[in-house]
């Protein structure tokens, strides 16, 4: 369910916030692994930055800031365009950054 949004296609901008009901990769987690202090939606968080930066031509990261691996009823993201108000050390990770032409003829 989103809960907010602010598109400006001229301006670059794109802010959403999130509510995710039933996910299965959190009840994966919990029944393998249990509990955690931090979200584990991973690839929920990271299909939705690939699917929004590829529809909008600009880089979109999805963040993910509770989950249901941490007692929550329900799994909140937020999403900006990048850099304007991403933390760094989500930039500076290596699973965010594009691949490079060589690394995409590898894969």
């Amino acid at each position: 369910m989103t809960k907010k949004l602010d598109v400006d296609p001229v301006a670059g901008r794109f802010e959403m916030e999130v509510v995710w009901h039933g996910s299965a990769e959190a009840e994966e987690h919990v029944a393998v692994l249990g509990r955690t202090a931090h979200p584990s939606c991973w690839m929920l968080a990271g299909y939705a930055s690939g699917f929004m930066s590829f529809a909008l031509g600009h880089d979109v990261y999805f963040v993910e800031q509770s989950c249901r691996v941490m007692a929550n009823a329900c799994a909140r993201l937020w999403a900006k365009t990048a850099p304007r108000g991403v933390p760094s050390s989500t930039l500076t990770c290596p699973i965010f950054r594009p691949l490079t032409s060589r690394e995409r003829s590898i894969a």
